[in-house]
């Protein structure tokens, strides 16, 4: 399996919840913190959880390929784990998130 599967599915389907609902202030404002948390580093995420693009619309691609496999592992890990913490700030800065982790045990590797 691939890593961070259980994150990746959670995140897409929270993108999708956030998408479904109507276009509030609310909304408005999730989608510019979130815009700011993740800054430079969209294209990056958006390899990990490809409906964040859907989310923020389609971004510029940069010039310098940033794709997942010019990383080493240990820059990836570190890099997820740093993004991870600020997408997770900006979608609680507004309302509270709740993440729920069952059955970790099962859980790959990563």
């Amino acid at each position: 399996s691939e890593p961070y599967t259980a994150f990746v599915l959670a995140f897409n389907e929270l993108c999708n919840h956030v998408m479904s609902t109507e276009a509030s202030p609310a909304t408005l404002d999730m989608r510019s913190c979130l815009h700011t948390a993740i800054g430079s580093e969209i294209e990056f995420m958006t390899e990990l959880v490809p409906n964040i693009s859907q989310l923020l619309g389609e971004q510029e691609k940069s010039n310098a390929k940033n794709d997942l496999t010019n990383h080493g592992y240990c820059e990836t890990k570190n890099k997820f784990n740093f993004l991870l913490r600020k997408f997770l700030c900006a979608f609680s800065s507004k309302k509270p998130l709740v993440l729920f982790l069952d059955d970790l045990q099962w859980a790959d590797k990563a």
